[in-house]
């Protein structure tokens, strides 16, 4: 099921009337067009009567009357989901809500839709049966062609209207014998009045379950023959609170009941072994490409760069669900039609590796924005990336081909810091490594000369590393040289002062994530005068980032920054001769667990130094640290200092 978040609307006041009106009419019109009943079942009828409106919750899009999720398992090991929704509309821009969609692979699973209609005023006015329709989820990419989406476009959404639908879906075949690993999800971006979760499985199955967050319900179990039942229920589960800045990602914030029955991980670690055994076979075509792209290389991590390079730059499609999340294709298959996914590009890049003698494991990931991983609730369904471990003389190293912008040495964003199992032996749990503030690095050096007309004119190097680099790498992707100036120069002009005119900009090893992102601009200004002799001169502000804490609301969430980084900044100002700062900026610092910052200003002679120093930390905080993050937000933000002035006088 997809759910869509909508930016809530409005119209003007003059027009309300009209609106209204042709509104009005149109559903009138509507009405009477479709095929209608009305709701035989009392009880159904009482609850859609009943339920709150938009008064009830404004500023709210949509509401969750019901969610009921049955989940049966027979003694064959085939699973049977049922899923049965109350969705009432509150708003117009709710109506993409009646787009219904539920995502399923036609070669592992069979899906039912018994019912899909809409509650309006008494009546049911069911879907068209001949618009509900299949389509590809990844159209144009024939190996992913197995990955379905049942479309089901339901009628007369509009605010009020409840939508209900009840889907049945079977795999016959479970994703991995004896497992049933899940997530439930008991919160939702909407208001909950109800929901009710089942799972009935054979006796001789241990179920266990885990709530997280807030919503702590109790599990009632029930035996009846060879079968026994877990359920629980929720009711008046508020949305997830997601306004709140730095907070942890939404999967982290939900409330949700965690469902597995393995014992270990071991179990895993074995069924992706046999899963991947064969896949990435040295054929002659792979020993051809491995030699070719090794050609000069000379040691083992000169290879590795070479490799990773040649398969990084493949194209990458993406799928997460189905038969096709799980197992790759073949690394001949992959070479040949040059795309593939993450366990594909995987399995190509340790066929390469292993012709030229390293060795190499699978290894599956969590990524970061999925939050921590359960690590007591064994089951494949808690990873959803895969990369490699490599074998060197240096040491095991991390090898992530994915993205593009990524070099071997350096793991992307999402994945740097993730919770991974190595499918080595029993399995291994570990905490992939993360690049520290100083490989994260923005180092800025700026030179300027002001003129004795008040002219400034300077030349402005950024040198960008790590993760920082591959953020800036993303930004010009597809961008012409020639749009350089238009793409940044308004974003360097900001930093560089008041008034600025970035003039020309040049980029250097855009397309060699090995190396630093090099920027380079040329940029003219002024230095106004205030009185007399005195002038203004605004001093770079790389540094500066908005404060998102300033107004914030009470504080009931975790801090969480992604990414440690650093920005060093000098900034050397020569001015004419006979001129000086008068009362220079005074020097600040701050030390936390958030971070530190300090910058200074100096002078030499007729030349004005500005420092800036700046490190993150990466990491989750508790609450009791807010006041640290508002204060680091605060300096971060130049609050009482911004902009940077310094006053010049002869």
């Amino acid at each position: 099921m997809k759910e869509i978040k909508s930016v809530a609307g409005g119209t003007a006041p003059g027009f309300s009337y009209s609106i209204t009106s042709i509104i009005l009419f149109s559903l009138l019109f509507l009405a009477t067009s479709l095929h209608a009943a009305p709701i035989a079942d009392a009880a159904l009828l009482e609850r859609v009567n009943n339920s709150p409106t938009a008064e009830d919750y404004p500023g709210v899009d949509a509401l969750w009357l019901l969610r009921d999720v049955e989940v049966t398992v027979d003694t064959t090991g085939a699973v049977t989901t049922r899923e049965h929704i109350l969705l009432k509309l509150l708003t117009r821009d709710a109506a993409q809500l009646a787009q219904w969609t539920v995502p399923y692979d036609r070669t592992t699973e069979q899906i039912a839709v018994p019912l899909a209609r809409t509650l309006f005023h008494g009546e049911e006015y069911p879907a068209d049966v001949k618009q509900i329709a299949d389509t590809n989820a990844y159209p144009g990419t024939g190996w992913y062609d197995t990955t379905m989406v049942r479309n089901i476009p339901l009628p007369m959404a509009v605010p009020g209207a409840v939508l209900e639908v009840e889907t049945l879906t079977r795999r016959a075949v479970p994703r991995l014998p004896g497992d049933l690993g899940a997530r439930i999800p008991l919160q939702h971006i909407y208001p909950m009045l109800e929901s009710n979760i089942s799972f009935t499985v054979p006796t001789e199955v241990a179920l266990k379950v885990r709530f997280t967050g807030n919503a702590q319900p109790t599990v009632h179990e029930t035996a009846a023959g060879n079968q026994h039942s877990y359920r629980w229920q929720v009711t008046k589960v508020p949305a997830v609170k997601m306004d709140e800045a730095w907070a942890p990602e939404l999967d982290e914030l939900l409330d949700s009941a965690r469902v597995s029955t393995l014992t270990d991980w071991s179990t895993v670690t074995d069924w992706y072994g046999k899963l991947t055994q064969g896949k990435a076979v040295v054929t002659p075509e792979i020993q051809r490409v491995a030699d070719e792209k090794t050609q000069g290389c000379t040691t083992g991590a000169e290879k590795i760069a070479a490799l990773h390079k040649a398969v990084r730059e493949l194209a990458y499609v993406g799928i997460e669900m189905g038969g096709q999340s799980d197992e790759p294709h073949p690394a001949l298959q992959v070479m040949l039609r040059n795309y593939g996914d993450c366990k594909d590009k995987s399995t190509l890049l340790r066929a390469l590796l292993t012709a030229e003698g390293i060795e190499s494991w699978y290894v599956l990931v969590r990524t970061t924005d999925k939050g921590a991983l359960a690590r007591e609730l064994y089951g494949p369904g808690e990873f959803n990336h895969v990369i490699l471990l490599a074998k060197t003389p240096e040491g095991d190293r991390y090898l992530d081909a994915t993205d593009a912008d990524c070099p071997a040495e350096l793991l992307p964003p999402l994945v740097a810091g993730a919770d991974a199992l190595i499918i080595r032996g029993a399995g291994e749990l570990v905490t992939l490594p993360a690049p520290s503030a100083e490989d994260n690095h923005t180092d800025i050096a700026i030179t300027a000369t002001v003129a004795p007309d008040g002219t400034l004119k300077g030349l402005a190097k950024l040198n960008y590393g790590g993760h920082t680099a591959v953020i800036q790498r993303g930004m010009l992707a597809g961008v012409a040289p020639e749009n350089y100036t238009a793409v940044l120069g308004g974003m360097l002009a900001q930093r560089l002062g008041q008034d600025v005119q970035v003039t020309d900009i040049a980029v250097q090893n855009l397309d060699n994530p090995a190396l630093p992102l090099l920027l380079q601009a040329q940029f003219t200004s002024s230095v106004p005068p205030v009185a007399g002799t005195m002038r203004l001169l605004y001093l770079p502000s790389f540094m500066y980032q908005p404060n998102p804490l300033r107004n914030a609301p009470a504080r009931t969430l975790k801090l969480q920054r992604r990414m440690a980084g650093s920005m060093h900044m000098t900034a050397d100002i020569t001015l004419p001769d006979g001129w000086r700062p008068l009362n220079p900026p005074a020097a600040v610092q701050e030390t936390s667990a958030i971070g530190s910052y300090k910058d200074e200003v100096k002078t030499d002679g007729n030349t004005l130094h500005f420092t800036c120093n700046m490190t993150t930390s990466r990491g989750t905080f508790p609450i009791t640290q807010y006041p640290d993050f508002q204060r680091w937000a605060s300096i971060i933000a130049l609050e009482g200092r911004n902009p940077l002035v310094v006053v010049l006088t002869k």
